[in-house]
């Protein structure tokens, strides 16, 4: 079965490729991406145990669903007109752009290095002693010294503002670092938290996110929109530029390949000599862990009913309430489910013969906890849809905040393979944090 659901990966990102006459889209990435993971599982290495077929028919199941959305936004009349509830002299987007509040972005900058610092400051003893290894290890104990300390106020702040605030930080640096005029106290700061990140976090994803938006910005921009708002509008001088600004080049590359090494080292630090084994889990054990927890939920029972695929918005609500009413855990029904979402994180997996492993239940675990199949088929078409909704208005209208919408949602695309970004509270967080930093101003009169 594992082979159909690469194939119908395949065939789709052969037909969103003519649907779009573009080979970057979002269909493109995400089938593409899951025909490579489909192929990976199949060749069954490491001991990793075989998927049970109905898991591969869910899966494909969810690729049509998020397809069909996907197509029928894009290229469909079922959603082509555009509904405004406010007076006709609200702005247009052909009217309008989006500028960045810098002040207020440097202020939320500073405050999340300032969280960061303390995290620094409590686990340097380990991190001199045993690396970024011991550092992750600290990190995901829930009783470890990081969280003990903590005071309630302190986690919703990290919780509500530090945690989402860094991870918008992301996709906004990036967008400016393609402008002719840089930001370069913006540059400095998000270097410095994804810096502290690495360090107090032991995890290496934070540089694999930052090195992605770049990539994003560029092609989503377009390659020669982007060289003109880097140089000017001059093509033609680019070279003489470069080579009066050799600096600066040689910082981006430097930029590029400390990424690389940081990316390296940190992988090798937490895996050792057990790197290249632990990489093919990474792209290969999405089916069987799906499968593993898929079981777990039918096992007790639960159903999420849209809570779990959007628990990125719901659980600050949630976290209010235990907090207000001084619960032990979180309240109620609600509570059932954010518990089991936290407890693929906490809880590890016997995946293959060689060890186990946690999270990588990928997307469609979610949207099957929610509704079981009706989940996967509503939740992937609207999934699709939302995609399909950004993407669009990234080509027609492509101001920094939607650029920054629609680089968060194919990031959540491509990392779709170990979780539902939705569900993640500081990826949810950031489209809110986003809209918040951009004001809008009228371009013509």
């Amino acid at each position: 079965m594992v082979y159909y659901a690469a194939f119908v990966f395949g065939i789709v990102a052969i037909i969103a490729v003519i649907l779009e006459k573009k080979l970057f889209n979002p269909l493109t990435i995400f089938s593409g991406i899951w025909a490579m993971l489909t192929m990976f599982q199949s060749l069954g290495l490491f001991q990793l145990y075989e998927t049970e077929d109905w898991i591969y028919s869910l899966i494909i199941i969810g690729e049509v669903s998020f397809a069909v959305g996907y197509a029928l936004f894009r290229k469909g009349k079922l959603f082509s007109k555009r509904i405004v509830f406010t007076n006709k002299s609200r702005w247009s987007p052909k009217e309008s752009t989006f500028v960045l509040r810098r002040q207020y972005v440097y202020m939320a900058c500073i405050i999340c290095i300032l969280f960061y610092l303390i995290d620094l400051g409590t686990l340097l003893p380990s991190i001199i002693s045993g690396g970024l290894s011991e550092v992750r290890a600290i990190c995901q104990d829930p009783d470890g010294i990081v969280y003990n300390r903590r005071s309630g106020i302190e986690n919703a702040i990290r919780t509500l503002f530090v945690g989402p605030v860094a991870f918008a930080m992301l996709p906004i640096t990036a967008v400016d670092f393609f402008k002719t005029r840089k930001d370069k106290k913006l540059l400095f700061l998000c270097a410095a938290i994804i810096v502290l990140r690495v360090i107090t976090e032991g995890g290496r994803s934070v540089v694999a996110y930052f090195m992605l938006h770049i990539v994003l910005a560029f092609v989503l921009k377009g390659k020669k929109k982007a060289l003109q708002e880097m140089f000017g509008d001059n093509l033609q001088k680019i070279g003489q530029y470069l080579k009066k600004r050799k600096y600066m080049v040689m910082g981006v590359v430097a930029l590029v390949v400390i990424g690389g090494v940081a990316l390296y080292f940190t992988t090798l630090a937490r895996s050792g000599s057990d790197a290249a084994i632990h990489m093919y889990f990474y792209v290969a054990m999405q089916g069987k862990m799906f499968e593993i927890w898929a079981k777990r939920v039918d096992m007790e029972h639960l159903y999420g009913f849209g809570i779990a695929s959007l628990n990125g918005f719901v659980y600050p609500i949630i976290y209010f309430i235990k907090n207000i009413f001084g619960f032990s855990d979180f309240p109620g029904y609600w509570g059932k489910i954010v518990n089991m979402i936290q407890a693929t994180d906490s809880e590890w997996q016997w995946m293959s013969g060689y060890g186990r492993a946690n999270a990588f239940v990928s997307l469609f675990w979610f949207f099957y906890l929610d509704g079981r199949t009706l989940g996967m088929v509503i939740g992937m078409f609207v999934y699709g849809m939302v995609s399909a909704k950004a993407y669009k208005n990234a080509l027609d209208y492509p101001n920094d905040k939607n650029l920054c919408f629609c680089m968060l949602i194919m990031q959540g695309l491509l990392f779709s393979m170990v979780r539902l970004q939705f569900a993640n509270v500081f990826y949810a967080l950031a489209f809110v944090y986003i809209a918040l930093f951009y004001k809008k101003i009228r371009t013509t009169v």
